[in-house]
């Protein structure tokens, strides 16, 4: 399942943690000497404050998906709005509810969870903006396809 975001959305513009992907064609690396430190080819003196260090750790894809032109929210796991119990948790953040745009259910996704989740989406009028889509393998090529999908069809 895919979630898709209205990129003009106010909670988008304006906030410190959203990050451009970095696409390359070699894995990200991490390497001491010294007491330095380089990371994918940024170096840290000692008198570096890292900062932005742990963040570059979740920037960098193959370049066989740039096409996506990706882009990320990372988060300190302690400014979660809340978090489900288990090893580990599960931290979850608030996003307004008129910024999410798009479901895209899963090229494989089971009847059964297709039902679940249309049920859910009709048990509230938070959702009625949603517009819900369907996966479909591309006739000619090796991508995928979408489709309008009517959750009013599913029983």
């Amino acid at each position: 399942m895919v979630v898709g975001f209205d990129a003009n959305h106010p909670f988008f513009h304006g906030s410190h943690d959203i990050y451009r992907v970095e696409y390359s064609k070699d894995r990200i690396a991490l390497s001491s000497v010294d007491g330095c430190l380089r990371l994918a080819g940024h170096y840290y003196s000692q008198k570096s404050n890292y900062k932005d260090l742990p963040v570059r750790l979740f920037l960098r894809k193959s370049l066989g998906w740039s096409y996506e032109e990706e882009i990320r929210i990372v988060r300190r796991l302690d400014e979660a709005d809340r978090i489900l119990p288990g090893n580990p948790g599960i931290y979850l953040f608030a996003i307004p509810e008129d910024a999410i745009k798009i479901l895209i259910l899963g090229l494989n996704m089971s009847a059964a969870n297709k039902t679940a989740i249309c049920k859910s989406l009709a048990a509230t009028t938070v959702w009625r903006h949603l517009k819900v889509l369907q996966a479909n393998l591309s006739d000619k090529g090796f991508g995928l396809g979408f489709s309008d999908f009517d959750c009013s069809a599913v029983s």
